[in-house]
C-alpha cells in the first residue's frame, strides 16, 4: 500500500513539473543572426529586446508543410544561434517567420505569429 501512495505521489509530483515547463519555457539569453554564407550579421543580448524574442518565439505554431522534403531547406535563408540556460541550438530562419531547428532529419517547421516584428530585430 505504501509503495502504491508513492508511486501516485510521484506521478502527481512529475506532472506538475511538466505542466510548469510548458508554461515557463526555458529563456533566450542570446541570439546570433547568420547569413546564408554563415557569417554573423547581428549579434543580440540586450534584455528588452530579447524579452520581445521571447514572447514571440514561444508563441510560434508547428504548420503542416508538404511532404517535399525541400521545403524546410530551399527557403531558410537564415541561421540563429540561439543560446538559453540549457545549452544552444542552431534554427534555420526565413524573414517570412518561418523557423525550424537544424538537423538531418525531418523536423517540424513553425511560423512566428509576429513576423513582421521579429524580421525587423533580427535582420539588418
Amino acid at each position: 500500500m505504501q509503495k502504491f501512495k508513492l508511486i501516485i505521489i510521484l506521478f502527481i509530483l512529475l506532472q506538475f513539473l511538466c505542466t510548469s515547463c510548458a508554461k515557463n519555457p526555458v529563456r533566450i539569453s542570446h541570439v546570433s543572426v547568420l547569413n546564408s554564407n554563415f557569417a554573423v550579421i547581428r549579434e543580440i543580448d540586450d534584455q528588452s529586446i530579447l524579452d520581445d524574442l521571447n514572447r514571440i518565439w514561444y508563441s510560434r505554431t508547428q504548420i503542416a508543410y508538404s511532404d517535399d522534403p525541400l521545403f524546410p531547406v530551399s527557403r531558410f535563408t537564415y541561421r540563429l544561434d540561439i543560446k538559453t540556460e540549457k545549452g544552444s541550438e542552431r534554427w534555420l530562419y526565413d524573414s517570412d517567420g518561418y523557423v525550424s531547428v537544424l538537423s538531418k532529419t525531418n523536423v517540424p517547421v513553425f511560423k512566428l505569429t509576429d513576423p513582421d516584428s521579429i524580421k525587423n530585430v533580427l535582420v539588418p
